[in-house]
């Protein structure tokens, strides 16, 4: 696991895990980072108990960028 998800996660593994999952897809969609998008407040998501899709789909709804460049 990388730095920066363990300390994004202030060493939360278990957020820092979830984390690296929801990078890694927004990777394979768009070619960009988590840190990319940093209005998701991405601890509000994983506190709420989203799953990898419904913070990718979180993201596309509060970012037109991210939703046009996963259209594509």
């Amino acid at each position: 696991m990388k730095e920066v998800y363990r300390n994004y996660a202030r060493n939360d593994l278990k957020f820092a895990k979830w984390l690296e999952e929801v990078d890694e897809r927004i990777d394979a969609l768009t070619s960009r980072s988590f840190v990319d998008y940093r209005e998701i407040n991405y601890r509000e998501l994983y506190d709420a108990g989203a799953t990898i899709d419904t913070a990718v789909e979180e993201l596309a709804r509060q970012d037109s960028v991210f939703a046009a460049a996963i259209k594509r």
